[in-house]
């Protein structure tokens, strides 16, 4: 049952299906403790979901159990990126990237500890470095795509996610970029497509509904917009930024209500 469920866990998180992930996982820690891989992988879930805290403290239980693993250092970078601490974050990979320069984790890992740093110019060099030793790895185009995308530069970011979808259609996470890149560049209608799309590759992950809600928000549909980000909020109550977004659009919910109430009563009045 530990081999099989570990089989099932890895499938899911190939997949970016890190929701479903982690109950299987946490059922092969609870049986093996010890279980580097799997608890790698719940690392790995834990990451991709903004569950910081945890990846933190996932990543430290392997590193007690093989301290030089690599694997449990590029994460932790990345959840201390996460939680802001950026220095503690520097202290990890610097001396790693020293000693492996061509570690595309490594660099990538970097890459993504300066964009949160906001140093986005540096990160898309070590991205583009990443993707020159390996052109088929998503991840380092995703990240590349999303900086883009939020500069404006949208065309750019766009053809970025297209080809991480053509590498891996099924990935949930290259679906979301893509949404969020297509609503970037105003194309709202496949916007909203993909973000079904989405939906429907995992209605348990958070990422879906909450592109989905933003792609709602966009087009002015501010109900339908909260429903989504509050479904969002609900899957991943850890994130606190999502949990910021649906106060965010529940105030703007509540202040139209308000004002189309008022118009209302105007309306009348002269009628």
């Amino acid at each position: 049952m530990v081999v099989e469920n570990l089989e099932i866990g890895k499938k899911l998180i190939d997949d970016d299906r890190d929701m479903e992930a982690i109950p299987v996982l946490e059922q092969v820690i609870a049986n093996d403790n010890r279980n580097i891989e799997a608890n790698l992988l719940l690392c790995t879930a834990f990451l991709a979901l903004h569950n910081f805290e945890k990846t933190v403290q996932t990543a430290d239980k392997v590193l007690v159990l093989e301290p030089n693993n690599l694997d449990a250092q590029f994460a932790k970078t990345r959840a201390l990126g996460g939680l802001k601490q950026y220095q503690l974050a520097l202290t990890i990979i610097d001396p790693i990237i020293s000693t492996n320069p061509a570690n595309v984790l490594a660099i990538y890992s970097k890459g993504v500890l300066l964009a949160d740093m906001g140093q986005n110019e540096v990160a898309i060099k070590l991205f583009d470095q990443a993707l020159e030793y390996d052109p088929t790895n998503i991840y380092p185009l995703v990240s590349k795509a999303r900086i883009l995308a939020l500069a404006g530069r949208t065309q750019e970011a766009l053809m970025l996610a297209e080809a991480a979808i053509r590498i891996k259609p099924q990935s949930l996470l290259a679906q979301t970029i893509y949404c969020t890149c297509l609503a970037a560049n105003r194309q709202l209608q496949q916007a909203l497509e993909v973000a079904n799309k989405t939906i429907a590759l995992s209605r348990t992950d958070p990422r879906g509904w909450a592109v989905r809600g933003a792609v709602y928000s966009e087009k002015g549909m501010i109900p339908a917009s909260y429903l989504d980000w509050s479904k969002a909020g609900k899957l991943a109550p850890w994130n606190h930024e999502l949990q910021d977004i649906v106060k965010a659009v529940r105030k703007e919910m509540f202040q139209r209500s308000i004002l189309g109430a008022f118009l209302a009563q105007i309306i009348d009045a002269f009628r």
